[in-house]
């Protein structure tokens, strides 16, 4: 077969069970190593049986809604490419701008928290471009610890991975405790796309009835973990910063920034 019949048929399969046809884009580019304008001027190239069978394969698990990063077990995050698997949330964009906008403000040396650190990906990219921080990095799911883990061995940074649901039982102060907790709340859980509900851990995901479980154990236990001077950085969902604001004055917290998305959307708070 060759390659335009093959994303022909990929198209196909996206109409027929109505699944996004840039996954099915996302696997092709994968198993050939070629970025889509490549793949298009490559149409009429010929696939092998055996690569064929590898694509049917991955077809049909995108078929059934499987997102593409769990079918080939890679995401990529910051210009990384990091494993994954179900036991973590696949990495997401708007992440990138919580990365983006705490490296703009360090200066090397700093004691960082990452909190619920799931594959890792943050404070993978914070040590990867900041390579004198040091960074520890909490996370309940022991499966989720071993994927992070597995990522910063296998991109070469050092960092201490704890077994913690959130602060890592030492007596360090930290210059930023940064963190983009669960903040889906159970009413907004019944309306996720299936291809997040049914495949990514709802553990990672649901914070609570409201979503802001997690903001309130962090902002009200923060003081005791963060220097004077440090700063708490948080994503959160669209529409909650009001609400996270005014947790965050309750605590105490009355310096607050509040930073948007590359969609213009409120998604991240720096707290004093």
């Amino acid at each position: 077969m060759t390659l335009d019949k093959l994303m022909a048929l990929a198209k196909e399969l996206a109409n027929e069970f109505s699944m996004p046809f840039s996954d099915y884009q996302f696997v092709l580019s994968h198993h050939l190593q070629q970025s889509i304008p490549q793949m298009l001027l490559n149409r009429r190239q010929l696939i092998p049986d055996g690569l064929e069978q590898v694509l049917n394969h991955d077809f049909a698990k995108l078929n059934q809604g499987m997102p593409p990063q769990y079918v080939l077990g890679k995401a990529w995050f910051y210009g990384l490419e990091l494993l994954v698997t179900s036991a973590v949330l696949i990495p997401r964009p708007e992440t990138e701008g919580l990365v983006e906008l705490v490296l703009a403000r360090l200066h090397g040396q700093e004691q960082i928290l990452d909190i619920g650190t799931g594959s890792g990906t943050i404070a993978i990219a914070l040590k990867t471009n900041c390579p004198s921080a040091n960074i520890d990095a909490t996370e309940l799911s022991l499966d989720a610890l071993a994927v992070a883990q597995t990522n910063a061995d296998r991109l070469k940074v050092q960092i201490n991975f704890l077994h913690k649901d959130i602060w890592p039982g030492t007596a360090i102060l930290y210059d930023w405790i940064v963190s983009n907790p669960p903040y889906i709340s159970a009413e907004e859980m019944q309306r996720l796309d299936s291809r997040v509900k049914d495949y990514e851990p709802v553990t990672a995901l649901l914070g609570g009835i409201d979503g802001l479980d997690y903001y309130r154990k962090i902002l009200s236990q923060a003081k005791s973990h963060l220097k004077p001077s440090g700063t708490i950085a948080l994503e959160h969902g669209a529409g909650q910063q009001e609400a996270i604001t005014h947790l965050a004055n309750l605590q105490g917290w009355h310096n607050v920034q509040c930073f948007s998305d590359l969609a213009g959307l409120a998604r991240y708070l720096f707290i004093k």
